[in-house]
């Protein structure tokens, strides 16, 4: 399966579905990252620095590619129809099986846009006279993962085996993650114990299905099962 994982600012996909993202890769699964903006309006750190980061953080979770679509940071818009065109032709050009995206409430007002953007993307890529580059491509399934706001998922996945490469992925982003850098400034990001909050929630979704550590996801719709044994045999 085509897997296309989708964050409006480097580290967004990291911090959040990381695990995932790394499990599925090594499951076999061509997995990609897209970030919407390049972070340029970040705090600390740098666009050019950030960019390092992420092909780096991309190279440790074991993506097959990874891109910037080059929208403006802290101008996230679902009702520019141009932004929207940007997301229908990500999933036209990688035509993606499944889009994981951010849920959409979020105290930062470009996750909310791309919830939005990315719901609207997906549909409108099917539609073959929508008028945008590339063949429609249609029947791909969102998975929302979890942002700073917290929800009932709808499934948690173990991620155990792959926690420790989802915080070394994460860690590669000194420049958002450490406050003692020349170009750092105090953000929520960089204070003492954030590292610590984002293994504490890992902690709790795992402990909720027997598991170590697990990322939580939330799927709008029915979801098939032929054989529920298999959802509760192993609990």
């Amino acid at each position: 399966m085509r897997v296309v994982a989708i964050g409006a600012h480097p580290d967004d996909v990291e911090l959040t579905c990381g695990g995932l993202v790394a499990k599925l890769g090594s499951m076999g699964h061509d997995v990609r990252l897209s970030d919407l903006t390049s972070g340029e309006l970040g705090s600390s750190g740098n666009e050019k620095t950030r960019a390092l980061e992420s092909a780096k953080a991309a190279s440790i979770l074991g993506v097959s590619s990874r891109e910037c679509c080059g929208l403006p940071d802290g101008g996230l818009d679902h009702s520019n129809v141009q932004q929207v065109k940007t997301v229908v032709e990500l999933i036209r050009r990688h035509r993606p099986s499944l889009v994981l995206g951010p849920y959409r409430h979020s105290r930062h007002p470009d996750h909310v846009e791309a919830s939005e953007m990315i719901r609207r993307g997906v549909f409108l890529a099917g539609l073959r006279r929508f008028d945008a580059s590339g063949r429609p491509h249609g029947l791909v399934s969102i998975l929302y993962y979890m942002g700073d706001v917290h929800f009932v998922p709808s499934f948690i996945v173990d991620v155990g085996k792959f926690f420790k490469k989802k915080m070394k992925a994460v860690r590669v982003y000194r420049s958002q993650f450490e406050r003692n850098r020349p170009d750092s400034y105090p953000t929520r990001l960089n204070r003492a114990g954030f590292m610590d909050l984002i293994e504490a929630r890992a902690k709790y979704l795992g402990g909720l299905i027997g598991a170590e550590y697990g990322e939580g996801f939330l799927y709008e719709g029915s979801l098939r099962v032929d054989d529920p044994t298999l959802l509760v045999g192993g609990r």
